[in-house]
């Protein structure tokens, strides 16, 4: 039986219709990757960035993102086998980020391992700030990685004017208005630092390595100790 990795990886080889480009100039593909952060919100205006969006851009008809994510049945029930689009990014010869564009969710790993999705029961909160500017520092500093890889970021108290300062520059090579740059840029801080976090959110268990006091993360303590270590070593692996 065919594993999950031969299976991923047979998806991105073998599709036999035309591969759809990503590309950060596209405006539907920019829009999509602003509607994975579930916690992107401005508290003054009481909003969440989908809703910004929305209301200041044309959305992707429906035909387009069901050829991103696949279809769903009468039920809503997404249709399977899975016929969305997997995307793949080769951050180092060790470690590559694979995407699946699901109809309700979108489902990350590293190489074989799942780290996350950004639907449903949402599993984010992964990475701190630094080992994210790594990962891309690793991925030749890629736009597409850097907002493939941004919804994961845990942001530390006190590094906001950082965080804002970077995700400006990077949108800037997208096709917002410049007028909403900071804008966009204010509630994707939101979504990497909550009100209620401590000064900092990770730890080093000497076991296991870093631990991610969010719940909703696959590094949290809660998780299975061999599974923490495996998703660990993968990040360090990436940052090389």
């Amino acid at each position: 039986m065919m594993d999950r990795r031969e299976w991923l990886f047979s998806k991105l080889q073998n599709k036999t219709d035309k591969p759809m480009e990503f590309k950060v100039t596209d405006p539907q593909i920019c829009i999509l990757l602003l509607m994975n952060f579930p916690f992107a919100f401005d508290p003054e205006a009481e909003q969440m960035l989908d809703e910004f969006l929305t209301e200041n851009y044309e959305m992707p008809s429906e035909e387009w993102f069901t050829e991103v994510s696949g279809d769903v049945d009468e039920n809503g029930e997404e249709i399977l086998p899975f016929k969305g689009t997997v995307y793949s990014f080769v951050i180092n010869p060790q470690v590559t980020l694979v995407v699946e564009f699901h109809p309700y969710e979108v489902i990350y790993f590293l190489n074989d391992v799942f780290i996350g999705n950004s639907g449903g029961h949402f599993m984010l909160s992964l990475l701190s700030w630094q080992e994210f500017l790594k990962i891309i520092g690793a991925g030749m500093d890629d736009t597409m990685l850097f907002f493939l890889l941004l919804p994961f970021v845990v942001g530390a108290k006190g590094a906001e004017h950082e965080i804002r300062k970077e995700i400006e520059k990077r949108l800037e090579s997208m096709v917002f208005n410049a007028e909403h740059i900071p804008v966009i840029a204010n509630y994707l801080v939101h979504h990497a630092i909550f009100e209620e976090d401590e000064v900092e959110m990770f730890y080093d268990d000497p076991e296991i390595g870093i631990i991610c006091k969010r719940n909703h993360s696959v590094r949290n303590k809660e998780n299975e100790a061999d599974e923490i270590a495996r998703v660990n070593q993968l990040i360090n692996m990436a940052m090389d």
